[in-house]
């Protein structure tokens, strides 16, 4: 089969290197493999069975990338392969005001955040919760144990004594929210939230949002009534979970964040990874399941890869059998190498 690495996904500029650098080394890991593959540096879509692409729909905000991306989308007929944001080890983090105008100077970017990545998410036909193959159900704890150790993460016990309910919003227009408007899920629920509980109630902006809508948040939600906001949200999302009772999310990786440190989470859309441990109702705020989350880890540590086990072959080996199925009937009669990593029975 034919896989085509679409490098202009990535982004333009100097702020997508490193992302095109990624792009590079899943293509590297796919000739190791020994598949037809092939490094698309031009803007246009070019056929093929396997779309490899960094980022998702509906669009990226700047024109050009938007425009590659949606070319794409619209034209490829065969399977994708979705390499996005990872699930643990995600750091996101404001730049100083010197150093962020220095790296402007430098032309290193404008930026006034910063993501670091070990790890990328990488699904097949998706990367949600809802419609992405990380063909990883049933993992094996291994990956997760080494996985935790490296990241500095420790599965702690649920919490019993948490005091406040910690809503958090999501970057307005993130592919994950599929079109709603965060602000107006994040103020309904602190309504609702307000009616069924007499605990704090503390609403949180994702910190990469549009300097203006940051003071529209502020607005809108300091009006409310009994309802803290986090504002501005300089400190990580760590910080806020200490003594959280419950966290409400739509689709916010904050969850996993929350889960790992042993509060229970209520969550509303389907997409988001922790869908299958959280509740899904704010009736439940008081009294939240306490879901086991072990196995759900395992899964999760085998839905992201690093740049090295993209570069080596590792992440296509556990990937390839789900690129096959996706491709259906007519790609059924393949011949599959055994995998060394856990696949779906």
């Amino acid at each position: 089969m034919r896989v085509n690495v679409f490098l202009r996904t990535a982004g333009e500029g100097v702020e997508a290197r490193r992302k095109r650098k990624v792009l590079r080394r899943f293509h590297d890991g796919l000739l190791v493999e020994g598949e037809d593959a092939n490094l698309m540096s031009g803007g246009g879509y070019e056929r093929c069975d396997v779309a490899i692409v960094l980022g998702g729909r509906p669009t990226a905000k700047r024109a050009a990338t938007r425009s590659v991306r949606d070319d794409i989308f619209a034209r490829h007929a065969g399977v994708f392969v979705f390499i996005e944001t990872p699930l643990f080890g995600r750091s996101v983090y404001r730049r100083a005001p010197m150093a962020a105008y220095l790296r402007k100077l430098l032309r290193l970017g404008r930026n006034r955040y910063a993501d670091e990545y070990g790890y990328y998410r990488v699904g097949v036909n998706g990367f949600l919760q809802d419609d992405a193959d990380f063909n990883n159900a049933g993992s094996e704890p291994d990956r997760w144990a080494r996985m935790s150790a490296e990241l500095g993460l420790t599965l702690k016990p649920y919490r019993r004594d948490g005091r406040h309910v910690l809503i958090v919003g999501q970057n307005p227009g993130d592919a994950s929210l599929r079109g709603a408007d965060i602000f107006a899920w994040m103020h309904q629920t602190a309504v609702a939230a307000r009616s069924l509980t007499d605990r704090p109630i503390i609403v949180r902006p994702h910190p990469v949002t549009p300097q203006i809508m940051m003071r529209q948040f502020q607005e809108r939600f300091s009006a409310l009534p009994g309802i803290v906001i986090d504002y501005p949200p300089i400190r990580p999302v760590r910080a806020v979970l200490e003594d959280c009772w419950v966290l409400l999310a739509y689709s916010s990786s904050a969850s996993i964040d929350a889960l790992v440190e042993g509060i229970p989470c209520i969550t509303s859309s389907p997409a988001n990874m922790a869908w299958p441990v959280s509740d899904h109702g704010l009736e439940r705020i008081q009294q939240p399941t306490l879901f086991p989350r072990e196995q759900w880890l395992a899964d999760l540590a085998y839905a992201q890869w690093s740049p090295d086990e993209m570069a080596d072959g590792t992440a296509w080996r556990h990937l390839r059998s789900a690129v096959v199925r996706a491709r259906g009937s007519a790609c059924g009669s393949e011949a599959v190498p055994a995998l060394e990593l856990p696949s779906v029975p």
